[in-house]
């Protein structure tokens, strides 16, 4: 996984005005299998992310979700259910 860096946005958005920046922030989130604590709230941070990289300047986002009947074995926890409800009540979609 990758460490978020939300400041990342702001800098490809100066340097490339014109190409638009693409968040991935399922990416950005540590592995829940490795990090107990952040099984529970592992869909609020990858919410949060977004949030955050819209308002830094990205135009979009992509996640990797997995359905519910199909377990990911390398991104436990990524249901695209519940991230897309959790989402729309943000207004994030």
């Amino acid at each position: 996984r990758n460490t978020p860096n939300i400041d990342l946005v702001d800098a490809l958005v100066k340097a490339f005005p014109g190409l638009p920046v693409i968040i991935d922030p399922s990416h950005m989130v540590k592995d829940p299998r490795k990090d107990e604590a952040l099984k529970a709230k592992r869909l609020q941070v990858v919410v949060d992310l977004i949030s955050k990289g819209l308002d830094h300047g990205a135009k979009g986002y992509m996640v990797e979700v997995h359905h519910p009947s199909y377990p990911s074995w390398t991104d436990p926890g990524e249901n695209g259910y519940d991230l897309m409800n959790q989402l729309d009540k943000q207004g994030l979609i």
